[in-house]
């Protein structure tokens, strides 16, 4: 069944703070196929001091700068003029949500509806998108998102080729309204199994959907006791991180590496302060460091970095106000 999706069904957001970016090591609907090349991450290191580099004037839209302490490229790739948008946070949504789409010839800045699609390789800007509450990529169709509609029980599919029209692939009557945590929750790498949060007047419930078959698996009802075993490895000691920090696993094909970034204001004096970078996650403290996110530290969700990667790690996104509070946010 396929529904138009109209205007009034989807609200927008404007708020003051910084620039989105990509470090890598190294209006026609159309996008630059992903060259299949070996990926390439910057040197495994430690996490110790370095110098973070001061009165760096913000890179201009689309023009490569090299970060002069890990020799990264970092390139701004949303802009104001160049979308011809008066909007304040032109930025990804989450570190936790993946902004390629599965093939990576295209990325997706949602954190404005309607979102910004951009060239996934070149980061040129292509069209504005009217995408579904809590869309995510699928994993296996490079066309095609999920997602809900708002205050409502309906999972939806999402052609990005199609304008307004969408796809009900279930309703769930037992529920009154249904989310995707924010952006944050998983759908497995096959796109068979999704995490879903089901809500009615008196009940949050945590639900495992099997898209293929169309039946939930399992539930949990939040609030209840529930006994477990937990396996915990050190990564890094406590003088190396702090508290206020982003841990997206978005890498699936990179498993064995967590990319962090840091936020607020709480540990100024440890390593990683102002930084996107990766942890190996064997405890060996091994890390690949992509670059200074150059961002105030201010401790509220709009203008936290959320460093996100791509599927391979080998490119980061971020957002930064680049030091000036009142900057537009750019990706």
């Amino acid at each position: 069944m396929f529904v138009a999706l109209y205007r009034s069904c989807f609200w927008y957001i404007c708020v003051i703070i910084g620039i989105g970016f990509i470090a890598l090591h190294g209006k026609a609907f159309s996008s630059t196929p992903p060259v299949n090349e070996t990926p390439i991450y910057p040197d495994d290191t430690q996490l110790t001091a370095v110098s973070i580099p001061q009165d760096i004037e913000r890179p201009t839209y689309l023009q490569p700068m090299i970060d002069s302490v890990f020799g990264t490229q970092v390139i701004r790739i949303s802009d104001q003029v160049g979308f011809g948008s008066n909007a304040m946070a032109l930025r990804h949504t989450d570190a936790t949500n993946q902004p390629w789409n599965a093939d990576g010839s295209l990325l997706m800045l949602g954190h404005t509806n309607p979102a910004a699609l951009l060239d996934g390789q070149t980061y040129a800007f292509l069209r504005w998108v009217y995408q579904p509450s809590d869309a995510m990529w699928l994993h296996t169709d490079p066309h095609s998102m999920i997602g809900t509609l708002s205050d409502n029980n309906q999972l939806v599919r999402f052609d990005i080729r199609m304008d307004w029209s969408y796809e009900i692939m279930h309703t769930f009557d037992e529920f009154d309204v249904i989310g995707l945590g924010a952006r944050q929750s998983n759908l497995s790498t096959d796109d068979r199994s999704l995490v879903f949060f089901g809500f009615t007047e008196n009940q949050t419930t945590l639900v495992v959907y099997d898209l293929q078959d169309e039946t939930i698996g399992s539930r949990l009802d939040l609030g209840t006791d529930q006994v477990g075993t937990d396996e915990k490895t050190q990564l890094l000691s406590a003088a190396q991180i702090g508290q206020d920090f982003y841990v997206p696993c978005r890498n699936t094909d990179r498993p064995g590496w967590a990319y962090i970034s840091h936020f607020g204001n709480d540990a100024p004096e440890k390593p990683y302060f102002g930084e996107a970078f990766v942890v190996k996650l064997d405890g060996s403290g091994t890390v690949n460091r992509f670059a200074h996110t150059h961002h105030t530290m201010q401790d509220n969700f709009a203008n936290c970095p959320m460093v996100a990667p791509n599927q391979d790690g080998s490119r980061v996104l971020w957002a930064s106000d680049w030091g000036d509070v009142d900057a537009p946010v750019y990706t």
